[in-house]
């Protein structure tokens, strides 16, 4: 006989999962805003700083928008 897993079961997890997803999402999408912005007052001397930093910014800005995005999502369908 197989158990059949209770969907209240995984409850504190779902949301756990949840809240690490939006929050690690909005403080990525502040990183990101702050380097920039530091990046607009203070600016950069060489073209090679400029470019890691563009890169940097653009993954930072990619990977705080799917997480709080995906946190929105699954907290939506989940709580």
């Amino acid at each position: 006989m197989s158990k059949r897993i209770k969907p209240l079961q995984f409850a504190w997890l779902k949301r756990a999962v949840v809240l690490a997803e939006v929050v690690l999402g909005s403080l990525l999408l502040a990183w990101a805003s702050a380097l920039m912005f530091q990046t607009l007052v203070v600016g950069t001397t060489s073209v090679a700083d400029l470019d890691d930093l563009t890169r940097s910014i653009g993954l930072l800005l990619l990977m705080g928008t799917v997480l709080f995005l995906d946190g929105l999502r699954r907290g939506r369908f989940w709580m």
